[in-house]
């Protein structure tokens, strides 16, 4: 081989390593500039995922918190609310029947509502721990646990004492998820037996027919003296008249 082949053959190897080193180079600096770029992906999304996990627990945390003394804030409200309702009805009652409710309608109850309201009695369902509570606070006994048993509901009678006795027995009567518990009357506890026994007596009206009836019958009788009497008195008049005429 020539010098001049030699030669030749130099360059091309020179021009093909200048190649292959310009090839590798670029390969290697879009290597770098992917991996820096995943890199740089990979430290923004970590950078940011904390502060966005942070944020969001926060945030839950606050809205939980904020239900929380709502809910807790609205509870007291209204216990706020029925413990005075109750007050009021426990000073102004003549008569409060408790009844206990093993899962009555809602139908069955408003009816019953409606008979007990024609009768001028307010029918309440509350907390058991209410219900105690306001009638301590109206100075009245401490009601036993025999008559807070279940669901419980209050009737109150502001007029007549027996009409809700009365009412809610026959109504018991009929629907077996009522029963009568026992009662406050005129300030003194009544067992369910006595509650029965009240529920059990003539109406107001009855009573006051026989009470008629029975001072009717001495005026009937004194009234049937008296004629008889005058009739004798007539006819003897009457008599001597006739003997006078005839002499």
């Amino acid at each position: 081989m020539g010098t001049c082949d030699i030669r030749k053959v130099e360059s091309l190897s020179q021009n093909y390593k200048s190649c292959r080193d310009q090839t590798q180079g670029v390969a290697e600096v879009s290597l770098k500039r992917k991996r820096a770029a995943r890199q740089a992906t990979r430290n923004g999304v970590e950078a940011n995922r904390p502060k966005q996990s942070s944020l969001g627990l926060f945030s839950t945390v606050m809205t939980v918190e904020i239900f929380l003394n709502y809910s807790m804030a609205v509870t007291k409200a209204k216990k706020s609310e029925v413990l005075n309702e109750l007050n009021e009805k426990f000073a102004k009652a003549k008569a409060i029947y408790f009844a206990q409710n093993k899962g009555l309608p809602v139908k069955k109850i408003t009816d019953l509502r409606k008979k007990l309201y024609k009768d001028g009695v307010e029918m309440m369902v509350a907390k058991k721990t209410l219900i105690r509570l306001s009638a301590k606070n109206n100075n009245l006994p401490e009601i036993p646990d025999s008559m807070m048993e279940g669901a419980v509901s209050a009737s109150f009678s502001y007029l007549d004492v027996v009409a809700p006795a009365r009412l809610l027995y026959q109504f018991s009567k009929t629907n077996e998820n009522l029963q009568l518990l026992g009662a406050i009357v005129d300030g003194k506890l009544m067992s369910k037996a006595e509650v029965n026994q009240l529920a059990t007596l003539p109406s107001r009206e009855v009573l006051l027919a026989k009470l008629v009836g029975s001072m009717k019958s001495p005026i009937s009788g004194l009234h049937g003296v008296l004629s008889g009497v005058m009739r004798k008195f007539v006819y003897s008049l009457k008599a001597v008249h006739d003997k006078k005429a005839s002499a």
